[in-house]
């Protein structure tokens, strides 16, 4: 009988996961190529480039067609342009709905009962993981810009432009450009790259007002300008750029604990960082990038799903990804006139999986995820409190008036192990990705594992790494 690694028959291996007698022939929907654990095994994959600089993914992963998403239903003629300015970012904070004043008035004692599920005896964050919280956080995004007395819209406008070096701009195929922005991206420190074409649907994603009351139009001149009122955004810009970045692993284990809220903390003092210098480096070759990554032009979610980064899961706001399930931070959007090949959407089983997986909802203890299916229907604000609820598809919003922002939810989610930590994860990833027989196996990994989920005390003794990042991830 084949063997897995000449130690564990594959009758026995799957004897172990409680599918005596299912063996791998139950699965072989995954592949008809594959014959046993070792071939799938050597068939995973992180996220690489392949030939021509195209996105190798994990071989559970499938694509879609431009401008389908398999895993979210969305009815256009209901998708309606926001306006920024009317949406809270954090609710929770200001709403005196009787929830909101309630999980404020207990943040801590929440807070502690879910930490102590991978650690019992915890009683709080000693003066070392305050002291690590503060430290990553004294330089966030707003840093960048005020000193330079100017908005994300147009940037910094300081690198040289090709007319100034007395070149012409750069000129290549869409394909070319694709590739080049993907290692430029890489290089300045983004994780994922993805680009969506602006049309007559997609441009409903973009908000009609930014929170400052400045409308962002859409002109039929080339006239790319930002006045007192608006911003004038030209035809050409029609490439929306989506990346993102790593979070620190070790650490996005550890939430919500102050500690493990580090990690957001460090991931938010970078990513304007990055932004600056993609919006610069796209300058310099004679094009323009309007920054959005803020969250100001474009909601994340819409446009994360529609370029096959991830998923639309459970989380509702946070994109859930083949390679790193949860663990990124920023799914920013960049606006941009320089000619792009858009990247597909993905197909990876992780919507269907948060269909009976609920861990995340589970360890939400503020109750702002939804535990039901995905639906159609927007939240009721008489009943919520909430101000907004976005319209037009199909799947899960999150109750911004419960959440108190605490990321637990990032975690716990089963797919942070996929493929990183033992050939296991890879495989059940790749099985749920078609089929739900190792779905509640998956989720009871972080259960009795807690591969999502670790003691904070315990980060200070684990293996340190360059920027918090388990190398596997990157």
């Amino acid at each position: 009988m084949t063997k897995f690694h000449s130690t564990v028959s594959r009758r026995d291996f799957m004897k172990g996961l409680g599918l005596a007698g299912a063996g791998l022939g139950a699965a072989t929907v995954l592949s008809p190529g594959f014959h046993d654990l070792d071939e799938v095994s050597s068939a995973s994959s992180g996220s690489t480039s392949g030939p021509g600089g195209e996105l190798r993914r994990p071989w559970w992963v499938s694509e879609k067609d431009h401008g389908q998403t398999a895993t979210l239903e969305i009815d256009w003629s209901q998708v309606q342009r926001a306006d920024r300015s009317k949406i809270s970012t954090f609710p929770y904070r200001q709403s005196d709905h009787p929830k909101a004043v309630y999980n404020r008035e207990h943040f801590d004692e929440l807070q502690r009962e879910v930490v102590r599920h991978a650690a019992p005896e915890w009683n709080g964050d000693s003066i070392r993981d305050w002291a690590i919280n503060g430290a990553t956080g004294v330089l966030r995004f707003y840093n960048y810009y005020t000193p330079a007395k100017t908005t994300m819209f147009m940037g910094y406008q300081k690198a040289p432009t090709p007319e100034s070096r007395n070149m012409p701009r750069w000129e290549g195929t869409a394909e070319e450009n694709t590739l080049m922005l993907r290692h430029a991206f890489k290089l300045f420190g983004a994780t994922d790259f993805g680009v969506t074409v602006l049309d007559e649907n997609t441009k409903k994603l973009v908000f009609a007002k930014e929170s400052n009351g400045k409308a962002y139009n859409f002109v039929s001149d080339d006239t790319l300008a930002e006045t007192d009122t608006e911003y004038r955004i030209p035809s050409r810009f029609k490439y929306m750029i989506t990346w993102t970045h790593q979070e620190a692993t070790e650490l996005n284990m550890r939430k919500p604990s102050n500690l493990g809220s580090s990690a957001s903390n460090l991931a938010y003092s970078r990513l304007p960082f990055i932004s600056v210098q993609l919006q610069e480096f796209i300058r310099g070759l004679g094009y323009h990038g309007i920054n959005a990554w803020s969250g100001e032009m474009a909601p994340s979610n819409p446009f994360g799903t529609l370029a096959g980064i991830g998923e639309h899961a459970r989380m509702c706001f946070v994109l859930v990804t083949p390679e790193r399930g949860s663990m990124i931070r920023g799914m920013c959007r960049m606006l941009t006139d320089i000619p792009l090949e858009p990247t597909k959407p993905i197909d990876a089983g992780i919507s269907r999986f948060c269909l009976t997986c609920k861990t995340c909802s589970k360890f939400c203890l503020f109750e702002a995820l939804p535990n039901d299916d995905p639906t159609w229907d927007v939240h009721d604000q008489a009943t919520t409190g909430m101000p907004y609820s976005p319209t037009g598809f199909k799947g899960w919003r999150l109750n911004t008036v419960n959440c108190s922002n605490c990321t637990a939810c990032m975690a716990f989610c089963p797919f942070n192990a996929s493929g990183r930590y033992s050939f296991i994860h890879d495989f059940v990833a790749g099985t749920s990705s078609v089929t739900p027989i190792f779905n509640s196996f998956f989720a009871q990994m972080e259960e009795s594992m807690h591969y999502g989920n670790k003691d904070p005390e315990s980060w200070w003794n684990n293996q340190e790494y360059l920027y918090g990042i388990n190398p596997k991830f990157i």
